[in-house]
Order: C-alpha cells, then structure tokens, then sequence
C-alpha cells in the first residue's frame, strides 16, 4: 500500500544523498580533451594562433604575408598645417573638421555640431564669418560661428556645390558675407518666380526659408509690401 511506497521512497532519496557532488563530466568535450591528453601526454595541447592576414602554402606550412604598410597620416597633417599657416597670415577665422567628417556638409548639411569640430586656427568670437577646412586642409565651405551654440557654425556656403572661394577675398570678411548672402537671396527670390509668387491670388508667401534656402537662421515672410523677418540666428542680428 502507500506505506510501502514512501519506505522505496525515503530508501532511494538516501542512496542519492551518498553519491558525490562532484562529479566527472560525461560530456562529449570532456571525453576528448581527457582522451587526447591520454593519447599526447600530460596537459592540453598549446593551440598556435595564426594571423587573419596568413596564407596556406600547397605544402601546407602556414606563412604570413608581410602587411602593407598604412598611409602615414603625416602628409595631411603637414598639408593641414601649411593651410593653416596660410590662412593665419591672411587673418581668416577657420575650424577644422574632425576626420571622416566631411562629407556630410560636401553634400549640403547646413549645421556643424561641436562634436564635429577638432580645432580652430585660433580664438573665434560670435559672429566670425569661417572657413571649414577638412582633416586635411581642404576647403569645405563657409558659416557663421557661434561658440554659445549648439550649432557651432551655421554653413552658407558649399565648396562643392558652389564652387570654392579664393582666400584673398576673406580679407574683409563682411564683404565675403555681404557677397554670400545675397547670392542666396537671390537663388531664393528666382526660385519664388519659378513658383509665380506673388501672383493675382496670393501676395503672401515666403521668400526666405531658412535651412531651405542655405541661408539658416533667417526667414523672411512676405505681406503685400510688407517684408517680416525672422532669426533664430545670432548672424541674422549681427548682420542683417
């Protein structure tokens, strides 16, 4: 009856209790590591590293190719100070872009984060119209700095879309301004003829949009004969 059964019961519960709880592993990679140490002597077999680069000759011997040798990063970093030596003579304000950085703003990106930023060819002020130069000292284009944002510099200017613009002219940095500015202004407003703005329903509309029109920070909305402007730019109040 259940008294028989709980006596096998506690009978089998005791005769677990006596077996070790330390026990050998029957698994299959415990079997071969014991059996390879019986068969090769005493201690695991030393496994030889071979480099990712290695080639396997016909005879079966590995042989390692000799790697080949990085570009040194010494001539963009050469060509990058001769720049800057340049552009300090001329007394351009410039940063320069952290490696693998560039290409994002070659292809329009209007806002520059600090985190993009490596150096500056010197102490910049609020307001300072810069060249962008590249981990290696070419040009990528020209913004408005702002140290107290989180949009350092402000791109107006695409060395790759707009051609890039001579140094000298950076003399008077308000000139180059002057002269950028209204090349966009001008883009924008043919753009708003292309769209028949103002036109017999409507003479309100946009005519500056902002990043839209690779003038960030300004807006400009027209009512009529009414022009309101808008910044969210430090520039825009500076300078316009």
């Amino acid at each position: 009856g259940s008294s028989r059964l709980l006596s096998r019961f506690r009978a089998s519960a005791r005769n677990s209790a006596k077996i070790p709880s330390t026990q050998k592993s029957t698994s299959p990679q415990a079997s071969t590591a014991h059996s390879s140490a019986a068969e090769g002597g005493s201690g695991p077999r030393k496994v030889r590293v071979v480099p990712s680069h290695a080639v396997q000759r016909s005879g079966g011997a590995r042989t390692v190719k000799p790697r080949k040798e990085l570009k040194s990063a010494t001539d963009s970093q050469v060509k990058l100070r001769g720049v800057l030596d340049t552009i300090r003579a001329l007394g351009v304000p410039a940063v320069v872009l952290k490696a693998g950085r560039s290409k994002l703003f070659r292809d329009g990106a209007p806002l520059v984060f600090d985190e993009s930023i490596a150096s500056e060819s010197r102490i910049l002020s609020a307001g300072d119209f810069v060249l962008v130069l590249d981990a290696s000292g070419a040009q990528v284009g020209w913004g408005m700095f702002n140290p107290m944002s989180m949009y350092r510099v402000r791109m107006l200017w695409c060395s790759a879309l707009d051609g890039e613009l001579d140094l000298s002219d950076a003399a008077d940095p308000h000139a180059l301004l002057s002269r950028v500015v209204l090349s966009r202004l001008h883009r924008a407003l043919m753009v708003r003829d292309a769209l028949c703005l103002p036109n017999a329903e409507t003479n309100a509309y946009r005519a500056v949009n902002g990043e839209g029109d690779r003038l960030s920070g300004l807006t400009v909305d027209i009512f009529d004969r009414a022009a309101v402007i808008s910044s969210s730019a430090l520039w825009v109040e500076l300078y316009c």
